[in-house]
């Protein structure tokens, strides 16, 4: 899997950590759920690039959690600021993991 790909399907695996942690299940599945979230996480992470995966938990600890961010009309959307022609081109064309030059998220399109 490609590692942009691991860094989406693990942001949305702690997201729904969070979402559990945060609101715990009242018929008891929480700790079931949370449990085999945590051994898909490991699985992922395991198979994210050492130096993706450090960017990756620097950026959460960053932004609480909102680590990437979409590209739309060429901009980022989470700052808004429009991204360089070199960025777009690593990003769409070769598909190299891109980060906002203004706000660090990691951009995907």
């Amino acid at each position: 899997m490609h590692q942009l790909a691991l860094l989406s399907e693990l942001n949305r695996i702690d997201e729904q950590i969070g979402s559990l942690q945060e609101n715990p299940s009242r018929n008891g599945e929480t700790p079931k759920l949370l449990s085999e979230l945590m051994r898909n996480r490991e699985d992922i992470v395991g198979q994210i690039d050492e130096k993706f995966r450090r960017a990756f938990e620097r950026l959460q600890t960053r932004y609480k959690g909102r680590v990437l961010s979409k590209v739309v009309d060429n901009s980022c959307s989470s700052c808004n600021i429009g991204i360089s022609s070199l960025s777009l081109n690593a990003l769409k064309n070769r598909g190299e993991l891109t980060f906002c030059e203004y706000c660090g998220r990691i951009l995907v399109y």
